[in-house]
């Protein structure tokens, strides 16, 4: 609630400062709302301790905060009114807007926010005159004031940490690849208390390198449901799910059936919870009937009755880690690299703590986490184990108590941002970028100098995660965190920390009794189509609708049939409020009543298969400031206003196959970060120029430029304007031609355009991955070779590319070179033997491809080469099936001909 109290502070202190002379009737109760907050903002680290405590206060918290809330969406109304006022008059809209923001109008508009603030003014005094009724004292604790700053290395244990449980990984390997033959699905049950380590034990077993060679078919599904016993369709739908199968007509059981006849396949069920009883378990055994004999199925499992029920050998039962393995995990977590340090009364401590924990490995890496971000010193850690530890539970509770605990010691500003994460489902894979932006939208970051807001909410991620409340990451080819998960008892944690403000959809109907009033978050977990009513008193503060599953059809309102089925005539209603707004992989057309929502921050219609074009209002949106329509594959059209969304920062659309263009002034939208995709259009269009690419000069992250033939007919635009240099934050830039070969006619003047256009696209020296896919020209600028950063370059279809340039020696970070359909390709520089970082090399479909340079011996980081359809090369050296008798090649420890 701190970080609620901050902004309203914040904006209270904008509104004051901007609009003296319409507020001026006002000015006494804006100073005195002022002084207020800060005074409740005093208190609020005290009143929410001691609500955490147990105290009698939590109706007042609530309050406070449904108070504070109001406030918060008062204000920033009134904010995006001023905000629309400048966008509409610098756009010139007409008599109506002009009366609209008249001086007169804005005076009446002011009055009556005015008179909003006086009446939430004095709810806030009579909340704030009642703190010494529970002796609330005013804290030295600042959320502005606490330290953001944070140790750089992280306590996070890595994959390869694996403490303790190196007998039962070698034991079940065994087991796997020595089945019962006589049994065509053998079932290996890991049975264990919650945080005991099932889940890295099967991940482990399951990523092992003797395991995927063994097995043809691998397969993992978390189960995770505690209400509903295992089925044949459960099961099927969670395996199948979204992937495309040889049969895709078929029932999700047949195509289940079909997928795994005749493989011998592995299955990890993960996290079982309910199973009615054997007969049932063996019912549901026939649909994997058909693969072959040595196929295995992992369940893992809190239920001995459910082991006993599924297992067809004795289950591994996971102990307790003893001490020296609980310290050694400890060790890793707790201490900057791992290492034990010298003061012996401070390890004698830690041990103490360690052996509470009872040998559970997440209590374990919980407390160690926390102690990590504390400070290191035997009286620090002297006072956490005698006031602050020593509450902690007994072994049935150990973990829900370290837990608790490690929330309870998260600075405030990380709490909200915690908590959110209740409204993915269990084991949902959550985007990093995606979650800081929502974190943004709903206003949980705080601004820090002059840093960036996303660099911020990464910083709030990875203290979070060194926490260890996040695990099982999953990194990008050069090493950025994309995603991660939440274990199931950090997950219900976090539903129990929110369970006053969210609903969570579970099934097909809404359960309206169990909506509490004033929710303010409501995230579907269902699996297929889900109905909602935001018609209902509860639901009218709602702030945040997320689907993330992305499976469904509508949400039902009285007025909100339009939304989602065109042929009705109803109009929008949406709680007015929302910042977040997920709407990703569902059928709809958007209505223009879309521009009323004036909170919104957030929107994501990506993978809507029904949206063919944005209706004008969502210009109205000048508080967006992430908008993602990637995979909105019959989308054609955007807004021709689209300049009007002023906040904009992030806008993702990537495989738009149908959208033609973009619109014009997209280079006025001066704070983007991250646009995906530009779509060059031809000349005196009405379109966007890729001129005007120039003034985005905040890019980040990844760029494709599309449709680069168009340019062919604007050469002066792009030849000497180098507007892609300046962007020193772009790691990834895709330049793509289309690629319908050229004809005869002018082709050598085409080419040489193509040659020009490239030239004019120079990036930023920093670039670490360039795809050119598409371009006719002979040769490639020499820019390439000042490309020092460049990890991963691409050459796909490139048609008419005689050869590669010599500069090409100055790529020492390349690490994957492929070179892709390049006909014309005759040969590869001796220079490509100073690519002393090279990893892989792909060379497919070069027809023309006659021979490898001697140099390639030098590559001694090369680990993969593969070679397909290149004639000419097969023809010289002859096509033995791994390519070892080919000429420098012996080194190489993969090579697949």
């Amino acid at each position: 609630m701190e970080v609620i109290a901050d902004r309203v502070i914040r904006l209270l202190g904008s509104l004051a400062a901007n609009n003296l002379e319409l507020l001026w009737n006002f000015q006494d109760d804006l100073e005195t709302m002022k002084r207020t907050m800060a005074g409740i903002r005093a208190v609020l680290h005290d009143a929410e301790t001691n609500a955490m405590k147990g105290f009698p206060i939590n109706h007042s918290l609530q309050m406070l905060k449904d108070v504070l809330l109001d406030a918060d969406d008062l204000l920033d109304v009134y904010l995006a009114d001023e905000l629309a006022r400048e966008v509409m008059t610098k756009d010139k809209m007409g008599k109506e807007v002009r009366i609209f923001f008249s001086k007169s109008n804005r005076i009446v508009c002011a009055h009556k926010i005015g008179r909003q603030i006086r009446a939430i003014r004095k709810k806030l005094d009579g909340i704030y005159d009642t703190r010494n009724l529970f002796m609330l004292h005013e804290s030295s604790s600042s959320t502005s004031n606490e330290s953001h700053e944070w140790r750089l290395t992280h306590s996070f244990v890595r994959e390869e940490d694996f403490v303790g449980r190196d007998e039962e990984r070698k034991r079940l390997i065994t087991t796997i690849l020595n089945p019962d033959v006589t049994r065509e699905v053998s079932v290996v049950p890991i049975v264990g208390i919650g945080g005991s380590g099932k889940t890295t034990l099967a991940q482990h077993v399951y990523n092992d390198v003797s395991v995927k060679n063994h097995f043809e078919l691998m397969m993992w599904v978390c189960v995770s449901d505690e209400t509903h016993a295992l089925s044949n369709n459960m099961l099927a739908q969670k395996i199948i799910g979204g992937q495309q199968t040889s049969a895709p007509m078929l029932p999700p059981v047949e195509k289940l059936c079909h997928q795994v006849e005749g493989k011998r396949f592995l299955l990890v069920l993960d996290d079982v919870w309910n199973i009615k009883n054997r007969g049932e378990w063996l019912k549901l055994q026939n649909v994997f009937k058909g693969g072959r004999k040595g196929s295995m199925i992992i369940v893992t499992t809190q239920s001995m009755a459910v082991a006993n029920a599924m297992g067809t050998v004795m289950p591994f039962p996971l102990k307790d880690l003893d001490e020296d393995e609980s310290w050694e995990l400890f060790r890793r977590v707790a201490f900057r690299d791992g290492k034990e340090p010298d003061d012996q009364e401070l390890v004698g401590i830690g041990k103490y703590i360690v052996r509470k924990c009872a040998g559970v490995p997440l209590a374990i890496r919980t407390i160690g986490s926390l102690l990590f971000n504390q400070k290191l010193g035997v009286s620090e850690w002297s006072y956490f184990r005698d006031l602050e530890f020593a509450n902690v539970g007994s072994d049935d509770n150990i973990t829900l108590s370290v837990l608790k605990l490690s929330y309870d010691h998260l600075p405030s500003y990380l709490k909200k941002c915690f908590a959110f994460c209740s409204l993915f489902p269990k084991d949902y894979e959550i985007e990093r970028k995606v979650l800081v932006q929502m974190w943004i939208a709903e206003g949980f970051i705080q601004p820090l100098r002059n840093r960036r807001l996303e660099d911020v909410g990464d910083e709030y991620f990875m203290q979070l995660l060194s926490r260890s409340l996040f695990h099982d990451v999953r990194r990008d080819s050069f090493g950025e965190i994309e995603k991660c998960k939440i274990h199931d008892h950090i997950h219900d944690l976090a539903q129990s920390i929110t369970k006053n403000e969210s609903y969570i959809v579970k099934s097909e109907r809404t359960e309206e009794e169990y909506i509490v009033d004033g929710i303010r978050h409501v995230s579907s977990h269902f699996d297929r189509a889900w109905k909602f009513q935001f018609n209902n008193v509860k639901t009218k503060r709602v702030r945040t609708i997320l689907s993330p599953k992305g499976q469904w059809d509508f949400i039902q309102s009285c007025s909100l049939s339009r939304f989602f089925n065109p042929i009705c005539s109803c109009t929008i209603s949406l709680p007015k409020h929302l910042r977040v707004l997920d709407l990703r992989n569902g059928w709809l057309g958007i209505p223009e009543s879309i521009g009323d929502l004036k909170h919104l921050r957030y929107l994501d219609l990506s993978g809507n298969s029904g949206l063919r074009k944005l209706p004008r209002g969502i210009t109205n949106l000048h508080n967006l400031l992430s908008l993602r329509l990637s995979g909105c594959e019959h989308l054609i059209q955007l807004p021709r206003d689209m300049k009007r969304l002023v906040s904009l920062r992030h806008f993702e659309l990537d495989d738009c196959v149908k959208l033609i263009c973009m619109p014009r002034g997209l280079g006025s939208l001066t704070n983007l970060q991250t646009l995906t995709t530009f779509i060059v259009n031809k000349r005196n269009s009405g379109s966007a120029r890729i001129s005007e690419l120039r003034d985005l000069i905040w890019l980040r992250g990844g760029l494709k430029i599309v449709n680069l033939e168009r340019q062919r007919s604007n050469i002066e635009e792009v030849e000497s304007a180098k507007f892609l240099l300046d962007k020193q934050y772009l790691e990834r830039l895709s330049l793509m031609w289309s690629r319908f070969p050229l004809d005869e006619e002018f082709r050598e003047q085409k080419e040489h355009k193509d040659e020009m256009i490239l030239e004019g696209l120079e990036p930023f020296h920093t670039i670490k991955m360039l795809v050119i896919d598409g371009f006719h020209g002979k040769c490639l600028s020499e820019w390439i070779g000042s490309l020092i950063s460049l990890q991963e370059l691409r050459l796909i279809n490139c048609s008419s590319l005689a050869s590669l340039p010599e500069s090409i020696e100055s790529l020492t970070s390349l690490q994957e070179l492929r070179l892709i359909n390049c006909s014309a390709l005759a040969s590869l520089p001796e220079s490509i033997g100073s690519l002393t970082s090279l990893q892989e090399l792909n060379l497919i479909n070069c027809s023309t491809l006659a021979s490898l340079p001697d140099s390639i011996k030098s590559l001694t980081s090369l680990q993969h080469l593969v070679v397909r359809r290149c004639l000419a090369l097969m023809e010289r050296y002859g096509q033995q099936l791994e390519g070892f008798n080919w000429p420098g090649l012996a080194h190489i420890p993969y090579v697949d001909i």
